[in-house]
């Protein structure tokens, strides 16, 4: 998981109390030194609660970088394994319509491909990965040992129907932001997924905001990638469908996103030559060539000999 910082992002919203057995979240805190400690270094912090500014934990002992970073990701870790655990708890979610946005710099409006709905799951797996295995088969395991090369993408969540298929994929960020490499392991993946940014609340506000469709964005729909954009005019069902630029994002398609997904589809190409399914599959061939020849040339016919050669 990847983060994009700015001032926020460095203000630690949770801590532990004097005896570490409890988190407390900034909320619940009373300004100043009351008996909070960092989730990350367990040093102390105090509750900075003014009336204007962001509330937040703050290190208090002399030397210590209040943006460090471990300490932050301890914070954050936190507010995340909140939400896989409610998740696993409701087994459901609400994700927004599939909408199709024009190019950029088309005219048009999105064109609606599926309602909003809620997905619910037979069963909940987080931090699973998804990756390719030698013959270029998709694989999903807990914690499997695998090259790095062979790695597609380890969601935080993973929603399963009854028959123990992956239906839903579910990334926690901190930003809208993707990177193009993680998109075209997604289409190669071809699993829906969705992205989700964590309130900086308390538990029950979380659970609020999962329960709802506000932080939700799809990262990957089959429909959406297989679907051409035909131009709309105008809204059919007497709604006016805004174009979401956070959405447009991710689902742009650049010049620089088209190399490289040569680039990938190439490596993958490479990898499938490689791959030990291939190397059986040529040797068979090449076996099969050779006893053909052999049959062949064992029912050939006994050369006839020259008459004049045999007159003599």
């Amino acid at each position: 998981m990847k983060y994009k910082t700015n001032d926020n992002d460095y203000q630690n919203d949770w801590a532990y109390n004097d005896d570490f057995t409890k988190e407390i979240h900034i909320s619940e805190a009373k300004s100043g030194l009351n008996g909070y400690y960092c989730l990350g270094c367990k040093r102390e912090m105090q509750a900075a609660k003014g009336t204007k500014r962001i509330h937040y934990y703050r290190h208090h002992a002399k030397n210590v970088d209040n943006n460090n970073i471990e300490c932050v990701v301890a914070s954050r870790n936190y507010r995340e394994k909140i939400a896989r655990d409610i998740l696993q708890r409701l087994k459901d979610l609400k994700v927004p319509e599939v909408l199709k946005l024009p190019p950029q710099g088309q005219e048009g409006l999105p064109m609606l491909l599926k309602q909003s709905e809620t997905i619910t799951a037979h069963k909940v797996k987080s931090e699973l990965t998804f990756y390719e295995d030698e013959n270029c088969q998709i694989q999903f395991g807990q914690n499997p040992d695998i090259d790095e090369r062979f790695l597609l993408i380890r969601p935080d969540i993973t929603f399963f129907n009854d028959k123990n298929e992956p239906i839903l994929l579910v990334e926690f960020v901190v930003s809208h932001k993707i990177d193009i490499e993680k998109k075209l392991k997604l289409k190669r993946l071809g699993l829906n997924t969705v992205q989700i940014i964590i309130p900086k609340k308390p538990g029950e506000e979380i659970e609020k905001a999962l329960k709802s469709r506000t932080k939700v964005k799809w990262v990957y729909n089959e429909i959406e990638a297989n679907t051409k954009y035909i131009f709309v005019s105008e809204a059919t069902d007497n709604r006016v469908w805004s174009i979401d630029d956070d959405q447009r994002n991710i689902f742009e398609e650049n010049y620089k996103c088209r190399a490289n997904q040569i680039k990938y589809l190439i490596r993958t190409v490479k990898r499938a030559l490689e791959s030990q399914s291939y190397k059986r599959a040529e040797q068979h061939f090449e076996s099969e060539i050779s006893r053909v020849e052999r049959a062949t040339e064992a029912e050939l016919p006994e050369p006839v000999l020259n008459h004049s050669l045999t007159s003599l």
